[in-house]
């Protein structure tokens, strides 16, 4: 049975691996979407920075999953689009390093309620 569409969504915003069977079947549902299914909080990036400072996630993992958030109709990513965004594109802004996913945790922190 498969999942529905706001469930792969929050698997994919938990970012469980493998990620391509979740974005595979996250293909199967229409790419345009009037209302969102769910939000990227905080959280989620810290999450995954975390991951990442933990040798547990690469930074081409973290980018390829920033990049495929900022294409989703049904995410809401505005809280934090200028994060996605930096972590999206390294060669427009700069390479994700340790030191600077330390940078965007207490940044992100400060919007954690």
């Amino acid at each position: 049975m498969s999942a529905d569409r706001k469930e792969l969504l929050e698997r994919f915003l938990a970012f469980e691996k493998p990620l391509e069977p979740i974005l595979a079947e996250l293909r199967t549902f229409p790419f345009d979407c009037d209302v969102p299914f769910v939000a990227v909080e905080p959280a989620h990036i810290i999450a995954a920075l975390r991951r990442y400072a933990a040798d547990e996630l690469t930074a081409e993992e973290i980018e390829s999953w920033a990049d495929r958030l900022e294409m989703h109709d049904d995410v809401d990513a505005s809280s934090v689009r200028e994060v996605i965004w930096e972590l999206a594109n390294p060669l427009l802004t700069a390479p994700l390093t340790a030191k600077r996913a330390e940078e965007l945790i207490r940044e992100l922190q400060t919007l954690v309620t």
